[in-house]
């Protein structure tokens, strides 16, 4: 939360803006196509503030104390376990392994809404290949002495639910082919880059 909120609100007052006409606010921006998002985060706030942490606390089999509700909201390579290139590895093969078999559950969903034979072969090839791929990540965690685990990946769970969201708006054929093919080439580049770099790192 905010430790000055006299000061925040002599901030917000100061507007250097105030007196310029709005014709000339943002003229680069004039004619341009533009996206404005928001995102809002509670941070540290749903950790250690009481009035966000109960509720959150309220869904856990047991109550959280500060330190552990600090651990369980780190996340990916930013994590505490993660100290050498060897823990940095073994993650991201988890990260990967987890978004292989996620890609796996994903493709039968997308080979039944597409309504094209050659896209359809090419995702059930995909599917293939995934498959195999799979099977090839486990044989690496045995080569390192690893079980093969998986880590939750926030990245691969969001192209796939976005997947879902956009095939579910989407009524006609043509359109919604064309959006599975641009679901499936998000899908691909991230398998590209994460792969790409676990090579960089073994080399």
């Amino acid at each position: 939360g905010l430790h000055d909120k006299t000061a925040f609100a002599a901030e917000v007052a100061s507007d250097p803006f105030r007196d310029t006409p709005v014709t000339d606010l943002l003229a680069g921006l004039r004619g341009k196509d533009v996206v404005v998002s928001f995102v809002e985060s509670y941070g540290r706030s749903v950790v250690e503030n009481p009035k966000f942490a109960a509720p959150v606390d309220a869904g856990q089999s047991e109550p959280r104390s500060i330190e552990k509700r600090r651990k369980d909201t780190a996340m990916g390579l930013f994590s505490k376990d993660i100290k050498s290139m060897e823990d940095l590895f073994i993650h991201t093969l988890q990260d990967v392994y987890y978004a292989e078999n996620q890609i796996i559950r994903a493709l039968p969903k997308m080979i039944e809404k597409s309504s094209n034979r050659e896209l359809s072969s090419g995702l059930r090839e995909h599917l293939r290949e995934t498959q195999n791929q799979v099977k090839r990540l486990e044989q690496v965690f045995e080569k390192l002495g690893n079980t093969p685990k998986s880590t939750d990946c926030p990245g691969i769970d969001g192209l796939i639910s976005e997947a879902d969201d956009i095939a579910g708006e989407v009524e006609d054929a043509k359109v919604l082919n064309a959006a599975v093919i641009g679901c499936e080439q998000s899908v691909e580049h991230y398998e590209i880059s994460r792969y790409g770099t676990l090579i960089a790192w073994a080399e």
